[in-house]
């Protein structure tokens, strides 16, 4: 079983591993399992800074909408965001490796709920709440797994 899983989350990373956002952002999925994924990326003043020498909110809220993708494929879905609300908490600064760590809550085969925290080591940076709109399915990526 343990295999099998490795292998449905091999294939949603090799999903991702074509995306052009992710790269330009330098976003990297990190942990994946059913309904459940951790996104990291390391702020680089240079790329992610405001003009307060902190990660911009756009950048978290990138991370955080990326790992809405990525956790709905863990469960077959493709899907694309419908709303986003986030409660920024701290601010992430040049070095801090930050995660966002994404979790179905519930999705009836219309729409998802995905909850996402996002830390800094153990602090917490952003709280997100999403509804995502669910377009298709990955066939090849079982509902449970």
């Amino acid at each position: 079983m343990q295999a099998c899983r490795e292998s449905i989350a091999d294939k949603v990373r090799e999903i991702y591993s074509v995306n052009p956002f992710m790269k330009l952002c330098g976003i990297e999925i990190e942990e994946l399992s059913c309904g459940r994924a951790v996104l990291a990326l390391t702020i680089d003043g240079q790329k992610h800074f405001n003009l307060n020498k902190s990660a911009h909110g756009g950048v978290i809220a990138s991370l955080a909408d990326t790992s809405l993708g990525v956790v709905g494929a863990t469960v077959g879905k493709r899907v694309v965001t419908a709303s986003l609300q986030a409660a920024y908490l701290r601010g992430a600064g040049e070095g801090s490796r930050i995660r966002a760590c994404a979790r179905v809550v519930s999705h009836d085969g219309k729409f998802m709920v995905v909850c996402v925290e996002i830390k800094n080591v153990e602090k917490p940076v952003a709280e997100v709440l999403a509804t995502m709109a669910i377009i298709d399915d990955f066939p090849e990526i079982p509902p449970e797994w």
